[in-house]
């Protein structure tokens, strides 16, 4: 039978807490997971950093005006400000969303309201949750299937007004195979493929839909490649022309070349899977991964790692994989872009 706990994520299928949840209790370790699942803590952050800041920008904007003589300029910058203080309004008011259910949850938490319902897991939006009793239910953890398996048929126990779920016991088992087919259909959705794509691609073959994923690493590879030459071949005859100083002249042709190089790499790799007959298959034990850069554009980018081989896939795709099963993956074989993906 498959496991469909992901490490470090608490079984909410407990028995000492679904005990405690048939008496009307709630543990400790439930109001952990529950302070957790609101998010308040972050999202009042950026609350009081909107009101802190938008004062600022106010008064920085009226500063602007009065110092420029130049209307133009002054309005100019006050329009920029005010724009930026929009988007913090904006950006906010995914924090009234945690406020309401934080408050829900206060309210549940007085009146003691736990409920129960039946119901199975479901895939929805990015995100894994509960169908049960007519309505959506909210897991402890969004991004896993918290020790729940697809397929199989659970009594919920959860909080009436959040709907945030506390325990599960299970009512009618999953088969394998029941399963294998429900995280499948979750994969499809999330990765955007079909059952039909599946099957081609384990014949061998691909669609011409799915051989086109590597267009956009072809285009980035030709503006890396001709942007930057065209770029440097204008510095290197302006330095030619104006000093005959080798320095001068070797760095924009340094510049150049590594540019071209990597550009040319990615546009000769896209084309080779344009042309590409056959998918690559990795098959093995599987995990999600997620890499933040730094600096000041922080990017996250979330992957696939399947046998040690990376498949870079969208935050809803992420979502959906279940750590520590065994997969078999069909990729483009150059540029690694998932097409399609089964549980083993």
């Amino acid at each position: 039978m498959m496991n469909f706990l992901t490490p470090n994520v608490s079984n909410i299928q407990n028995p000492e807490e679904l005990q405690a949840n048939q008496r009307g209790e709630i543990t400790d370790a439930q109001n952990s997971r529950l302070n957790a699942s609101v998010g308040f803590q972050n999202g009042c952050g950026v609350l009081v950093f909107a009101l802190f800041l938008i004062p600022f920008l106010c008064s920085f904007s009226f500063v602007f005006s009065e110092v420029f003589s130049s209307w133009p300029v002054g309005l100019l910058i006050v329009g920029i400000l005010l724009l930026l203080i929009v988007a913090l309004i904006l950006r906010s008011a995914g924090v009234l969303g945690i406020w309401n259910r934080w408050n829900a949850l206060k309210r549940d938490r007085e009146n003691r309201a736990i409920r129960q319902g039946q119901g199975q897991l479901a895939f929805e939006k990015g995100r894994y949750t509960v169908q049960a009793s007519g309505q959506t239910l909210l897991l402890p953890a969004s991004n896993n299937a918290c020790g729940l398996t697809p397929g199989a048929t659970y009594r919920f126990y959860y909080l009436e007004e959040s709907g945030f779920v506390l325990s599960a016991e299970e009512l009618f088992p999953a088969s394998p195979a029941q399963a294998r087919n429900s995280l499948l259909e979750i994969l499809a959705s999330a990765n955007k493929f079909n059952m039909e794509d599946l099957q081609l691609n384990s014949t061998g073959e691909m669609t011409s839909a799915q051989r086109m994923r590597a267009l956009p690493q072809m285009l980035m590879g030709s503006l890396l490649g001709v942007v930057p030459l065209g770029f440097g071949l204008f510095i290197l005859l302006n330095t030619s022309r104006q000093s005959d100083d080798l320095t001068a002249t070797l760095i924009p042709l340094i510049f150049l070349v590594v540019f071209g190089l990597v550009g040319g790499y990615l546009f000769l790799n896209s084309m080779l899977d344009l042309m590409a007959t056959s998918p690559m298959v990795t098959e093995g034990a599987g995990h999600k991964e997620k890499r933040t850069s730094g600096g000041k554009n922080r990017r996250t980018v979330y992957y696939y790692v399947i046998e040690g081989v990376s498949f870079q896939v969208s935050q809803a795709a992420y979502q959906a994989l279940v750590d520590g099963e065994r997969y078999r993956v069909y990729a483009l074989p150059r540029t690694k872009r998932l097409l399609t993906i089964e549980p083993l």
